[in-house]
Order: C-alpha cells, then structure tokens, then sequence
C-alpha cells in the first residue's frame, strides 16, 4: 500500500463525503479519525477564545456526512453490509460491535464490495453520464418574489416568539433573582409586559393561522417538486416549482382545513405507536413479587425501555414519510389511516424510506446550527427578521429535498409495481 500523510487521508475522505460504495482499508479509517480528533480539539479551543461555542456544531455537523460514508465503506472491506451502522442505535452493545468491526483488517482479495483501495485516492469522480445538478436554478427559487409569500405567513409567528422572549426576560431580570421559579410571577410578567387578554389571543390566533397556511405551503411545494421533477437533481426548472398560481392557494386553503384532521390523526397514531412498544415493558412489572429475579427485571425494562424508544421513534419516522407520500398523492385525509398500505410500503421500501428519514433529520440538525448562528452572532434586534427569512429559506430548502426524495422512491416503487405484473403474467 503506497503511504500517504495524514493530512492527504483527511482530505480525501472529505472528498468522498457521499462515496457510499467501495472500500476503505483499516488505516484509512483509523488515520481519519485521528486526524479529527486534533481537528475537532483545535475547533474547540479556537471557539472557547472567540466565545463562539456554534463553531464546533458547524464542523460536527459537516464531518457528519464524510465519516458515515468512510464507516460504510470500512464495513465493506470487512465484507460486511453498510446496514450494520444502525446497531450503533442499540446502547452500548452497538458502539462494541462496531469498534470491533472496524479494528478488524479487510479481505485482501476482491469480495462483493470490490477490490481494495490500495491506492487509497478519491472514489468519487465524476462520470461521463453524470447527474446535472444546475446549482444556479436551484437558488433562484430563494429569489423568486413568491418566497414573500411564506415569509408573510410566519410573520405572526416571530412576533409571538418576540413578544414571549420579552416577557421571560423581563420575568428573569425582575423576579427569578429574589423569588426562583414562581408561577404567579410569570403571570405577572405577562400583566407588567402591557398587551391586553385580547392582543394575546389574536397573537396566539395569527400564529396558528399562519402557522397551518406555512404547512400547507410545504406540503404544496413538496407535491409539486415530485410531480414536475425529471431527475432526482435536476433542478433546472425549480422556480416553478413554487405555489404561483390562484389554482396552488386554493389546494393551500383546502389544506389549511385537512391539517386539522391530520394533526389529530397523527397525534392519535404517534401515541399508541409508543404505547404499543411501552406495553412489553409495563408487563414485566407483574414479575416484580418473585424477589430473587426482581433485579434481573429491572435490568431487563431499562434495556427494553431504551430498546423500545429507539424502535417506537424510528417507527414514527418511518410511518410518517410513509403516510405523507401517500397523502401528497391524493390529498385525502384517510392516507393516513391505511395501515396496511403504509406497512407494505414500509416493507418494499425500508431503505430508501430510512435514507429519506437519514436525509431530513440530517437537515434539521443543519437548521439547527444555522438558529444558534443567528442568536449567538446577530444582535436581538434583527433576530425577527433575519430569523424569518433564513427560517423559510431553510423550510423551502428542505421541502424542495423532501418531493426529490419521494420522486426518488416513487421511481423504485414503479419499478417493483412494474417486476410485480410481470411476475403475474409468466
């Protein structure tokens, strides 16, 4: 194997940051990460001079990606699937497996995965037949004078969160210092603050309003990326995409009206998804009158209960991207309630529905970050406007990766539909 610094190494798992194919050799990993290691510490004393804690969530954050896919391709070169990530999810037992998996040395030969990386250079070039991703289009959507439109919509929503910011500091500037936590103090605040029972209501009222309008204007653009899209980052035409139309604040009212329904609907099945896991744990209190084994069960209900809040969330995330698939096609409420239809879903399409589930989160982390930026760097006085509009740049941004995500899945799906009638046919 020809040697190569550690910095080259670094550099060129950055450059991989989405190479999820092939193979990477044991020191490839391992020089990574010792190298992140030095990174991360310098990111961290440079942030503790600059009081800017943000700096190192920013770097966690865009080392994210790059390590997941060296992980998975160190688990290819042990001739393991890349799936094995996920038992990192099970405590400790997880993190045990994978430490030994990636001790492990590879296949010196060629497996299923490919030939070694001997030379341990970048994987990802770009092919002849690449995909077109028109970067330019893409940001013109956040140019377009339509974006107003849901920036108008939160507009109630950042003045409540205003309002209520200069109510608690008002509350811990005057009474938490003397009187701690006090509920009746925290009224009082409210009454010292000077808006009326009345001016709260309407504010509470917009914000809701304004709140439902921004998701049925999610949904709509989500709809639409899926359906008008002609590749998965094809987004040459993405400033029509946007709801421009009278047709597109049409389905946006008539969704206004169905987000009701959903919301219940969802709550509904959220909480019985939880219960459902819950429910093994609570019986297993029933063994608590034999003595001898009652430390046993104890052991036992807090392994399953962190077992079962890892399966109950990934479930929900699962169901949800599910039923909203089904939703954005149809517009029907009952989308939702199709059990059967979602679990069959879930079943054909577990990994790209985990990927799309991957991608999201991955994304509200980034938000994330992006609001500690905004507090931490920009003076209060503009958090209200820069907050709004980076917020529904994020928003849109996201929506935009949500409809090609389904147009992705809904390509694998006619494709399995399409196996499935042939199948029938012979």
């Amino acid at each position: 194997m020809i040697k190569q610094s550690i910095t080259q190494n670094y550099v060129n798992v950055l450059r991989n940051y989405v190479t999820f194919t092939g193979r990477a050799a044991r020191s490839e990993f391992w020089l990574f990460v010792l190298m992140n290691f030095f990174v991360t510490s310098f990111v961290s004393f440079l942030a503790s001079i600059v009081y800017l804690p943000v700096l190192l969530s920013i770097y966690s954050i865009a080392v994210f990606l790059p390590f997941l896919a060296l992980s998975a391709r160190r688990l290819h070169d042990t001739d393991r699937s890349a799936w094995w990530i996920l038992i990192f999810l099970l405590p400790l037992i997880g993190f045990i497996v994978l430490l030994v998996f990636f001790i492990q040395k590879g296949s010196k030969k060629e497996n299923r995965f490919g030939k070694p990386n001997i030379l341990n250079k970048p994987l990802n070039k770009k092919r002849k037949n690449g995909i077109d991703v028109d970067l330019k289009s893409f940001l013109k959507i956040f140019l377009s004078w339509w974006i107003l439109v849901p920036i108008i919509a939160i507009r109630p929503i950042a003045i409540l969160i205003s309002h209520l910011l200069d109510v608690f500091f008002l509350y811990f500037s005057l009474y938490y210092p003397k009187e701690g936590t006090n509920v009746s103090l925290i009224v009082q605040s409210f009454r010292d603050y000077g808006e009326s029972s009345w001016n709260w209501g309407w504010l509470v009222f917009s914000a809701l309003v304004g709140f439902v309008f921004f998701q049925g204007y999610q949904w709509l653009l989500v709809q639409k990326t899926m359906k008008f899209s002609s590749g998965v980052m094809d987004f040459k035409n993405g400033k029509s995409w946007l709801p421009n139309q009278m047709a597109d604040f049409k389905t946006i009212l008539m969704l206004v009206f169905k987000y009701i329904g959903v919301f219940i609907i969802s709550m509904m099945v959220y909480v019985g998804i939880f219960v459902l896991f819950a429910l093994p744990i609570v019986l297993l209190s029933v063994l608590y009158f034999i003595p001898f084994i009652k430390p046993v069960v104890i052991f036992a209900q807090v392994f399953l209960g962190i077992c079962a809040f890892v399966g109950a969330f990934l479930t929900l995330l699962l169901y949800n991207q599910a039923a909203v698939y089904y939703f954005l096609k149809t517009w029907q409420i009952r989308s939702f309630l199709r059990f059967g239809e979602i679990s069959s879903l879930i079943k054909r399409q577990f990994k790209p529905l985990l990927i799309i589930v991957g991608v999201m989160f991955f994304l509200g982390q980034v938000w994330g970050v992006v609001g500690q930026i905004i507090i931490e760097v920009f003076p209060m006085y503009l958090w209200l406007f820069v907050g709004s509009v980076l917020f529904v740049g994020a928003c849109v941004a996201s929506s935009v990766v949500q409809g090609k995500c389904f147009f992705w899945l809904e390509e694998k799906e006619n494709a399995v539909l399409k196996k499935t009638k042939r199948v029938k046919k012979s």
